[in-house]
């Protein structure tokens, strides 16, 4: 009998689920201020307090990691990464990953330009044809930019690993426009120090809602029903408010 048990307590132990219920989330994100970066030392952000609180609700620990974009995908691709935060759906993505069905955040997408640029821009995408513009490699930026982009309507694009490097070229007069979002823009801007040479042209391009989304390489079980569970009841007890009105300026 007692050989019995302890072969059944080694075959429990040996199954590639035992324990995986306890182990620390990997959850990986882009470095831009104010939704994940490091200060004094300590990762915070929008995201981040918003991403450990819904955990931490359903008990679970996480290890979230500031990387490139493109890392961050090739990471959950292969399943170094159990999720990435924040994530806009296509359905190439859609394909790939496991998305959150609650909606995590909302992220205006905007131009910018170089200050002194004139472009009669009032909504229209057209007013930027033929117009040099900088995309982050492998971001998606909501319908209305993406259809732009694969349209070609844009006269020539240039492709960067991250958004400084963009934002640099823009102040530099090396591109013309550089889209996303509005937060990551200025985050950018105020990091190397080029705030005041770079504008935001009226409107926005659109409200894209943000999602947390799963590596099907890892089997994640039920983790993302209580994920929504939790960000549900943040949003409806006052504590997914509290968590935005810290950062007025996202």
């Amino acid at each position: 009998m007692r050989l019995a048990a302890f072969a059944l307590l080694a075959g429990l132990l040996a199954s590639p689920g035992a324990g995986a219920a306890e182990r620390t989330i990997t959850i990986v994100t882009v470095d831009r201020v104010p939704m994940a970066y490091m200060e004094n030392g300590s990762l915070t952000g929008l995201l981040v307090d918003l991403t450990r609180e819904a955990f931490r609700r359903i008990g679970r620990q996480v290890d979230i990691k500031l990387m490139p974009w493109p890392r961050c995908l090739a990471d959950m691709k292969d399943g170094k990464a159990d999720a990435v935060v924040t994530i806009f759906k296509t359905p190439e993505r859609e394909a790939q990953f496991d998305f959150s069905r609650e909606e995590m955040l909302r992220q205006t997408e905007s131009l910018f330009v170089r200050k002194g640029t004139i472009i009669h821009y009032n909504g229209d995408l057209r007013a930027l044809a033929g117009k040099r513009v900088g995309v982050v490699y492998q971001t998606s930026y909501g319908p209305r930019l993406d259809g732009a982009l694969a349209d070609s309507l844009f006269g020539a694009v240039e492709t960067q690993r991250n958004m400084g490097d963009l934002v640099k070229m823009l102040a530099h007069g090396r591109i013309d426009v550089v889209p996303g979002d509005r937060g990551r823009i200025l985050g950018a801007a105020a990091t190397i120090g080029v705030s005041d040479q770079i504008v935001e042209l009226p409107p926005p391009v659109e409200t894209v809602p943000g999602y947390l989304a799963f590596s099907r390489v890892n089997d994640m079980g039920t983790l993302g029903q209580s994920f929504d569970e939790a960000l549900r009841a943040m949003k409806k007890d006052g504590s997914y408010a509290a968590i935005l009105a810290k950062y007025p300026n996202r």
